[in-house]
C-alpha cells in the first residue's frame, strides 16, 4: 500500500538518495530542504528520471523552532496523514568552536534532535490518524552508531546539566551525544505512542564514502573514495538505501518498535541509551526547552 512519507533534510546525500527509492516504489513523498531552491531542484530530479513521481520539497530549518511549527502548519494544510515520518536531516559539525541557534542552543543539538523532537510532536495527530485508518504509523530517527563506546574518536558524554557543551565543546562530541539524544527519543517515543500504533525505530545507514564524498574537500573526498572505502565498516548507497525503506515502509516490521537497525538487522544500541529515566529525563527538558523558546518569542 502506497503511503504518504516525509522526510526530512532530503535534497541531497543519503535523504536525497532514499527519496528517490520511496518515489520509485510509487509513495507520495515531501521532502524538506532548509534552502528552498536546492530543495525544489532536488524534487524536480526525480520528478524528471519518474514523471509520475509524487513528489513535493517544502522549506524547513530544523534549528529554527517557528520554522518547524510554520512547516507543520503547511504540511497539515495540504495533507490529511502522516504515515512515515523519517528524521534525516543533521548537522554534522566541523570547526572547533560551536555554532548557536538564536534561541542560545548548540547547533548540532538543535538541528539533531531538538527540532526533530518538536516537529514530531506537532505532526503526530497526522501519525495517529494514520494509524486509525491502516493500523499503523512509523517514525524512523537516523542516528549512527558512533553512540557506541569506543566508536571513532572522543567518547560520547552528555551531560544534561551542559547540553550545549559551553564548558568544553568538541564537534565530534556534539555529533555523538545528538546521536544518543535521537536513540533515547525514539525509545522513548515508542514506549508513549506505540500503543496508539505510531511505533519507533532508529537507524545506522553506515558510512557511505559516495555521499560522504560529495561535498568534501580535495584531500578528504580522497581518503573518502580510495582509503575509507576499502574499510569493512563503510557501505554501498544501495546498502544504506535498502536500511531506509526496510525501516519505514515493510510490511515485516508492523507492530515492532523501540528498536536500532543496520543493515536491515535490529542491534543494541549503547548501554546508556537504555537508561528509561535518562531517555525520560531527555524526552521532559526538550519539552520545556520548546515550550521556552516559543514564550520567548511570544
Amino acid at each position: 500500500m502506497h503511503k504518504t512519507i516525509l522526510i526530512t533534510g532530503a535534497n541531497r546525500g543519503l535523504g536525497f538518495a532514499a527519496a528517490q527509492a520511496l518515489a520509485r516504489a510509487g509513495h507520495q513523498l515531501v521532502m524538506t530542504s532548509r534552502d528552498a531552491a536546492r530543495g525544489q531542484a532536488a524534487a524536480e530530479r526525480i520528478r524528471a528520471q519518474q514523471p509520475d513521481a509524487q513528489v513535493e520539497s517544502i522549506n524547513l530549518d530544523l534549528s529554527d523552532l517557528d520554522s518547524v511549527r510554520r512547516f507543520a502548519d503547511a504540511f497539515a494544510s495540504r495533507y490529511g496523514q502522516l504515515d512515515v515520518l523519517i528524521a534525516n536531516a543533521a548537522n554534522l559539525p566541523e570547526a572547533r568552536e560551536p555554532a548557536y541557534t538564536p534561541g542560545g542552543r548548540e547547533l548540532t543539538f538543535a538541528t539533531n534532535h531538538l527540532g526533530h523532537f518538536l516537529l514530531a510532536h506537532e505532526l503526530l495527530p497526522l501519525m495517529e490518524r494514520a494509524a486509525q485508518r491502516s493500523g499503523e504509523a512509523r517514525l524512523v530517527v537516523v542516528s549512527s552508531r558512533l553512540h557506541l563506546p569506543r566508536s571513532m574518536g572522543p567518547e560520547t558524554r552528555f551531560d544534561f546539566e551542559d547540553l550545549d557543551l559551553r564548558r568544553n565543546y568538541h564537534p565530534m562530541v556534539a555529533y555523538k551525544n545528538s546521536k544518543l539524544a535521537n536513540i533515547w527519543f525514539t525509545y522513548e517515543f515508542d514506549r508513549r505512542y506505540g500503543e496508539r500504533g505510531v511505533r519507533a525505530n532508529a537507524l545506522c545507514p553506515g558510512f557511505v564514502p559516495a555521499t560522504a564524498a560529495a561535498n568534501a574537500k580535495r584531500f578528504q573526498r580522497f581518503m573518502f573514495t580510495q582509503i575509507l572505502a576499502r574499510m569493512p565498516f563503510a557501505r554501498t548507497l544501495e546498502s544504506a538505501v535498502a536500511t531506509y525503506s526496510y525501516v519505514a515502509t515493510d510490511p515485516a516490521l508492523r507492530g515492532v518498535g523501540g528498536k536500532f537497525f543496520a543493515e536491515k538487522l535490529i542491534i543494541p544500541s549503547s548501554p546508556e541509551s537504555y537508561d528509561k529515566s535518562k531517555a525520560s529525563r531527555l524526552w521532559q527538558i526538550s519539552e520545556q526547552l520548546v515550550s521556552a523558546e516559543r514564550s520567548a518569542v511570544l
